[in-house]
């Protein structure tokens, strides 16, 4: 299933909001591999990561939280409740501290 998705998003020709969206669009499919590799059927993109950058997937997602998903969905070809929201209770709770991928067939 992962293979399938990533080789659907590469074969597709998006323009994005952002050049660095590139960057983050290919970490994710990094991640994506990653975790199918492990069993898994999502991936948790967090906010807080130590030695965040302009081109990481946690400050892209962290300062353009819904252009990035709106990206991700665009190029994985994902359905909107795809994408989970996570947040942060103990604090606020409308602060988004990250979210999941649900790209597994059980999730389509």
């Amino acid at each position: 299933m992962a293979s399938e998705l990533i080789k659907k998003a590469r074969a597709k020709k998006n323009k994005h909001f952002d050049e660095n969206i590139e960057l983050a669009l290919e970490n994710v499919e990094q991640r994506i591999i990653a975790d199918a590799e492990k069993g898994k059927s999502k991936t948790y993109i967090g906010f807080n990561s130590p030695g965040s950058n302009d081109l990481t997937v946690e400050t892209m997602a962290k300062k353009y939280t819904d252009k990035f998903i709106e990206s991700i969905l665009d190029h994985f070809n994902l359905n909107k409740h795809q994408i989970e929201k996570i947040h942060n209770s103990r604090f606020l709770p409308s602060h988004i501290v990250g979210f999941e991928i649900l790209w597994g067939e059980e999730y389509e």
